[in-house]
């Protein structure tokens, strides 16, 4: 039986809403007041509302990596921002609880990180091209992004489906309006059995490949794929291991 992980609710506390103008929290409790959210990040940078922001240690400032911006209620555009806070004890600060935070900014305008390649050239940073985390070492900050976003279409509208049957076994099935009037095909297993009570993950890349990873018997992580381009599509292939055990 897999372990159980539960969260005591008075053992979780906020502390502050870093972003936005307004503490939507409070403000959906009692509507009759406003609630100014804590760094208003509205009026002093112009962000109205952002996602993300890993965080981490780099000299005596703790720095936050926002993704996608906004300045306003509609994605007038998409680019990130980065914040930093010398706070250490936000939970006893003086007056009201917090995390004040300073972005980087042009005269009160929040100024986004501009990449660059290898090469020189700029690097987009549009929508969910995004900081994902940050480290410090030996003086020097370092960032890792997602990059080269791009819309994935399905290919022709196919759709593949994956499960763990009853018998351990990972199955699947497809359908494609192009193919047998999009009736579903048989079944089939791609291996005939994963481990007890394995997790199953199903990405799609690039070409409309699929790579899937579950749990084998002997605890590692395995992995497999398809892809349109290759072979005609065929699947199953031989199980891979990506990690000998987890």
């Amino acid at each position: 039986m897999r372990p159980t992980i539960k969260v005591l609710r008075s053992s979780v506390k906020k502390v502050c809403q870093l972003t936005g103008e307004m503490d939507r929290q409070l403000n959906q409790m009692d509507p009759r007041v406003k609630h100014y959210a804590f760094n208003q990040t509205e009026t002093k940078f112009g962000i109205y509302g952002t996602d993300l922001g890993p965080s981490f240690e780099h000299g005596d400032q703790l720095w936050f990596l926002f993704g996608d911006t906004w300045p306003g209620p509609g994605p007038t555009d998409s680019f990130d921002t980065v914040a930093w806070t010398t706070a250490t004890q936000p939970e006893s600060a003086i007056g009201q609880p917090g995390i004040p935070l300073e972005f980087m900014n042009d005269n009160g305008r929040y100024r986004s990180p501009r990449l660059f390649g290898t090469d020189g050239s700029s690097l987009s940073t549009g929508g969910f091209e995004v900081p994902i985390a940050g480290f410090s070492n030996n003086g020097q900050m370092y960032i890792f992004y997602s990059t080269d976003h791009f819309v994935e279409t399905c290919g022709d509208g196919g759709l593949d489906i994956y499960w763990i049957g009853q018998n351990n076994a990972l199955d699947t099935t497809w359908a494609n309006p192009t193919v047998n009037s999009g009736n579903w095909h048989p079944a089939s297993s791609i291996v005939s059995q994963s481990g007890v009570n394995s997790s199953l993950a199903a990405i799609v890349r690039f070409d409309s490949a699929i790579d899937v990873f579950w749990i084998g018997q002997d605890g590692a992580i395995c992995t497999n794929w398809t892809n349109p381009k290759v072979d005609n599509s065929q699947s199953p292939r031989e199980e891979q291991h990506v990690q000998s055990h987890i």
